[in-house]
């Protein structure tokens, strides 16, 4: 399932980037991004829940996790395929 997220760093190199996710589950997410993103950093992810997964669902999410894992993806874009670990989140 893709889902559209905002990811944004947290810590000292600030940067905030629009994906789409290319896996999700209940307890993290992978994507591509060209942020820089290293192992073991936190990151804020937010985005709505999807209609099949959360019928009727307003309310944006905002996640916390860890980057458990960061490759570099092939070709000229420099993007990297990112794997995160929910710690906790808010519904907004």
């Amino acid at each position: 399932m893709r889902v559209p997220m905002h990811i944004r760093t947290v810590g000292n190199a600030p940067g905030e980037e629009l994906v789409e996710s290319m896996n999700i589950s209940q307890r993290g997410a992978y994507f591509a991004t060209t942020l820089p993103l290293k192992v073991a950093s936190h990151v804020e992810v937010r985005f709505k829940m999807p209609e099949e997964v959360f019928p009727g669902q307003t309310h944006e999410w905002t996640f916390t996790a860890r980057v458990v894992h960061a490759t570099p993806l092939g070709g000229f874009a420099k993007k990297f395929g990112v794997g995160v670990y929910f710690l906790y989140y808010s519904a907004h």
